[in-house]
């Protein structure tokens, strides 16, 4: 091919292993889309490999609500993974992102099916480690998921661009649990490399809260207003709503989380 080093889907792919933003992402998917308009020069594998990264990106914007991502990307995503899988049926990120359309879609089981499927296609994908850890969370099993969050960690380089999010699925998991104390350092970790999410940070307002430090919930609650300004209880709670989930100790555990934030100091 010629000219491959500057085809669309390596400079993809290089931005793919940056830290993740809005304005990345936003990048990679037109990238991606470019590829896909003229795949000639694509065997199948890369074909259903760019389908899968695409949806997974895709992905990124609906949970973490960039670019004004919605139900069109919501089902886009879902359409690319299928198109994946149609091609490659034992390809590993499709599944990883088939999994994180079910949990948009609230099927949690199946997507924490989805993650353990991935992982056993391959066991070195951090990432789908640490979601599959994350899906144990959604389903009601916190503590069940923190070997699996423990594994990401292990097998994942120090500068990998997601352990941000490792540390904060960690935090997330003794949240739920109810053992806010140990959660608070996970977040703090989080939120020191990944100061770009909302959740994150919040989550860290409401673990202060709970276990009784109110100066530290009052101070991670004012960072994070100098960063998300005009956040009230009823945006967050709007904000969940890409990720719905009826389990128990997930109802639960997002009422203790937005009763932490009301402690905090956070406008209802």
């Amino acid at each position: 091919m010629e000219n491959w080093t500057n085809h669309p889907i390596l400079r993809a792919r290089a931005l793919h292993r940056q830290l993740r933003t809005p304005e990345n992402s936003l990048q990679i998917r037109a990238l991606l889309q470019t590829a896909l308009e003229n795949p000639v020069d694509l065997d199948a594998r890369q074909v259903a490999e760019t389908w899968s990264l695409l949806a997974e990106i895709l992905m990124c914007d609906y949970l973490n609500s960039w670019n004004h991502a919605g139900k069109d990307e919501l089902d886009e995503a879902e359409k690319a993974a299928h198109r994946a899988l149609k091609i490659v049926a034992d390809l590993g990120g499709a599944h990883y992102a088939t999994g994180l359309v079910y949990r948009a879609r609230g099927r949690h089981e199946a997507a924490l099916a989805a993650f353990t499927r991935t992982v056993e296609l391959n066991p070195e994908f951090a990432l789908a480690h640490a979601q599959r850890g994350a899906q144990l969370i959604y389903t009601g099993h916190p503590l069940e998921a923190i070997p699996h969050i423990e594994t990401a960690l292990r097998v994942s380089r120090s500068d990998h661009p997601a352990r941000g999010m490792f540390y904060w699925y960690m935090g997330r998991a003794h949240f739920y649990a109810g053992n806010y104390r140990d959660a608070i350092p996970w977040l703090q970790q989080s939120v020191a490399a990944r100061g770009n999410l909302w959740y994150n940070r919040l989550y860290l307002v409401g673990s202060c809260a709970l276990a009784g430090d109110r100066d530290a919930a009052a101070a991670a609650l004012r960072a994070f207003d100098a960063e998300f300004p005009n956040f009230t209880v009823a945006r967050v709670i709007a904000s969940e709503q890409t990720n719905p989930n009826d389990n128990p100790v997930a109802v639960a555990a997002r009422r203790q989380f937005h009763e932490g934030l009301r402690r905090a100091g956070m406008p209802q």
